[in-house]
């Protein structure tokens, strides 16, 4: 992809968090982003905090999170051209957030990665949330509205051996049709 090469390392995101830990993003505005990807990417990190931010017209990922723990509040991601949040292998909460109008998924959890998504909503996605690949995904006290699919778990990859899990309390859909799909390796 496009990007940028510091010191060896491949950056291909407006904002890049590399193996870093403890730091907080506070009320920080990332848009429109052309040349690079994803609008955040965090990867080999732990301890990340995002709140009181928004997120708009990334041209891929909103923020995608790789191999990290990253903790997102009062944070809205709208109009991605992908993914409003993609995990990866990592452990995730996101809470009193926006995840509006993305290309494909609000939330994706995919490669043995968990999330607890509360207190927020998920709006106007291609999908909702969608968990593969050994995920967990837990939604509560969360609206879900008019996302063409709300929720999709699946097995993707036949390396991790299980598809998605998803957890649902507590959670508000309106919709044309409030479409719930799991296949045989998975459960909602």
């Amino acid at each position: 992809g496009s990007g940028q090469v510091v010191k060896g390392v491949h950056y291909i995101a407006m904002l890049s968090v590399h193996d870093t830990s403890d730091v907080i993003f506070d009320g920080i505005i990332l848009r429109r982003n052309k040349v690079f990807d994803d609008a955040m990417h965090i990867i080999y990190s732990k301890n990340i905090k995002l709140k009181n931010s928004r997120i708009q017209n990334a041209y891929s990922d909103g923020l995608d999170i790789d191999i990290s723990r990253v903790d997102i509040s009062r944070t809205t991601v709208t109009e991605s051209g992908n993914d409003a949040v993609d995990l990866m292998s990592s452990r995730v909460t996101i809470n009193q957030s926006r995840l509006i109008g993305s290309g494909d998924k609000g939330v994706s959890v995919g490669e043995a990665s968990t999330v607890v998504v509360v207190n927020s909503l998920l709006k106007d996605n291609e999908i909702g949330l969608e968990s593969k690949d050994g995920s967990d995904a837990y939604i509560i006290n969360t609206d879900m509205l008019n996302n063409k699919t709300q929720i999709n778990a699946y097995k993707k990859n036949w390396r991790y051996g299980q598809g998605g899990r998803v957890d649902v309390n507590k959670v508000f859909m309106l919709g044309d049709r409030n479409v719930i799909k799991a296949d045989k390796h998975s459960r909602i």
